[in-house]
């Protein structure tokens, strides 16, 4: 599975690096090479003045895709909930191809 993690006005420290790679190797890696990549965006405050939420998006790319996105100021907390719901969702897209 590729994993790729692109970032706009939000700091990728090490540490979310990390858990973003253990959380989604955990949540998706038991689909194998069904799973062709997934893109992950994050981006901070849109200036609509909610607490400084940050956006998450996962975009899990087979066929058909699977995209889930969430806004929270906790970002750790968002791709731990994100890698669960694209779980789900591409256990979903699995079953519907069979």
């Amino acid at each position: 599975m590729k994993l790729k993690i692109r970032s706009h006005d939000v700091e990728l420290s090490d540490d979310l690096r990390a858990h973003l790679e253990r959380r989604l190797n955990s949540a998706l890696g038991g689909f194998g090479d069904q799973v062709d990549s997934v893109v992950v965006r994050l981006s901070g405050p849109n200036g609509d003045g909610k607490n400084g939420d940050k956006r998450c998006q996962i975009v899990v790319r087979l066929q058909p895709s699977v995209k889930v996105q969430e806004t929270d100021a906790d970002l750790f907390a968002v791709v731990d909930r994100l890698s669960l719901r694209a779980a789900r969702g591409v256990t979903h897209a699995i079953e519907r191809r069979r």
